[in-house]
């Protein structure tokens, strides 16, 4: 059974903003740490058809343009939709 979306957005009384997030910053040797290196090699493809295993041997490779498109991301504060 498939969840409708019915565009209405709940609301949170009763809430008052302390403090904001102003700048996140992502590191090569961060993102290779916290994200490639805990991936398990010997499991299954995901949904791109792509081994943890491929990521794990990639990850000198990856972090860098990984690192630079968050920070591109977390730039421009929104995600395109193509």
């Amino acid at each position: 059974m498939d969840t409708v979306d019915n565009g209405r957005l709940p609301t949170c009384g009763g809430f008052e903003l302390r403090s904001t997030l102003e700048n996140i910053i992502f590191t090569e040797s961060r993102g290779q740490k916290m994200a490639i290196q805990k991936l398990k090699p010997n499991l299954s493809a995901g949904p791109d058809k792509l081994p943890p295993l491929l990521f794990k041997r990639l990850k000198d490779n990856l972090a860098r343009p990984l690192c630079l498109i968050f920070m591109q991301l977390l730039s421009v504060g929104c995600v395109s939709e193509d």
